[in-house]
């Protein structure tokens, strides 16, 4: 079946869309995780965009949040906090979770509203993991989030996230970034933590990556993986006069990569979260593949090191099978530097 644009206007036009039936206030639900929640808000402007009529609200976690504060779509956000009713009687429901927990959450905020549910690809995800990529790979999250919707593909580039940093917190932001010395080249976010270790992004690489960055005028802010019981990160600046370091929760931090000219980091939510804001992102995938279905989307570049045994899990694996960390040993700085300058050709970089 062909890919489908969305209708200038929102107009109607043939073939009908299963959303053209629905009736409102519609809720999706999407829990977690952070990447996952920042990439529904691609799908819900493309209903959005169909709908304009329609109230749309989003379920998820109270840490992600701040993902939908400022939603240029007119999204509201609902927090699943264990409340027996809900606030609103929906008409529809998209339960973009899946599973028991998506059900769980189905019944308990939208009773009796009629239930829409989306391609998982779970199968097929692993069936990548375990044949390798020699066989195709699943439709990426987001067309499967937006199959629900159109009933057919949608091109990628109508569904690339789209976030808005809070005004009071990129406000501070600025003032922070601000009170340092402006780098000549600019400001870069590396974030090379993730919840699985074999997709954090090893010092080695990052020492690496930074002492060029700073080499070349950039001035370098590390983003710090939460420690336990913290639900969001925490953010250390590095460079030539020190470091200092921040706390808080997700707001200041997509403020913080609303500021910046670069990002560079793992596989993980806050690389969809800096494409969101429509900072130029740099992914790099170790025991994962964008081919799992979670690409970049929007002005970004993911690289990887070519190997017959990645993927080796579908949300990266906590230790390497085989022993050998190849996807991150044989990983170098100019990986990292080719895909930059095919992002930001006139970039200042280490040759």
């Amino acid at each position: 079946m062909s890919e489908r644009s969305a209708p200038p206007g929102g107009a109607p036009s043939a073939p009908a869309w299963p959303a053209d039936e629905w009736q409102g206030p519609v809720l999706a639900v999407r829990l977690s995780s952070l990447g996952d929640v920042a990439l529904t808000t691609g799908p819900l402007g493309l209903l959005r965009r169909r709908r304009p009529d329609l109230e749309i609200d989003l379920l998820t976690r109270r840490a992600f949040a701040p993902a939908l504060a400022g939603n240029p779509d007119r999204c509201g956000v609902r927090i699943a906090d264990g409340e027996a009713a809900p606030g609103r009687r929906y008409g529809t429901v998209l339960d973009w979770q899946g599973g028991a927990r998506g059900r769980r959450a189905a019944q308990r905020y939208a009773p009796g509203a009629r239930r829409i549910g989306a391609p998982r690809a779970s199968l097929h995800r692993r069936l990548l993991v375990w044949g390798g990529q020699r066989i195709p790979a699943p439709e990426p999250f987001v067309v499967r989030l937006a199959r629900s919707i159109a009933g057919a593909r949608v091109a990628l580039d109508e569904l690339v996230p789209r976030i808005v940093a809070e005004p009071a917190w990129r406000e501070w932001s600025a003032a922070r970034l601000g009170s340092r010395p402006r780098p000549e080249a600019g400001w870069v976010a590396l974030a090379p933590g993730a919840a699985h270790r074999q997709k954090a992004i090893p010092e080695r690489l990052i020492a690496e990556v930074t002492e060029g960055l700073l080499a070349s005028g950039w001035g370098v802010v590390r983003i710090v993986p939460p420690e336990r019981g913290q639900q969001t990160p925490v953010c250390a600046s590095e460079g030539g006069e020190g470091a200092w370091r921040f706390a808080g929760d997700l707001a200041p931090v997509i403020a913080l990569l609303d500021q910046v000219q670069l990002f560079v980091g793992s596989d993980s939510g806050l690389l969809h979260v800096a494409t969101g804001v429509g900072t130029p992102a740099i992914g790099i995938y170790g025991s994962t593949v964008p081919a799992l279905g979670y690409a970049p989307l929007g002005h970004a570049r993911a690289i990887g090191v070519d190997l017959a045994c990645r993927p080796c899990h579908i949300h990266g694996a906590d230790r390497c099978w085989l022993g050998h960390r190849r996807c991150w040993s044989e990983l170098r700085a100019a990986q990292v530097w080719e895909a930059v300058r095919a992002l930001l050709p006139q970039a200042s970089l280490p040759e």
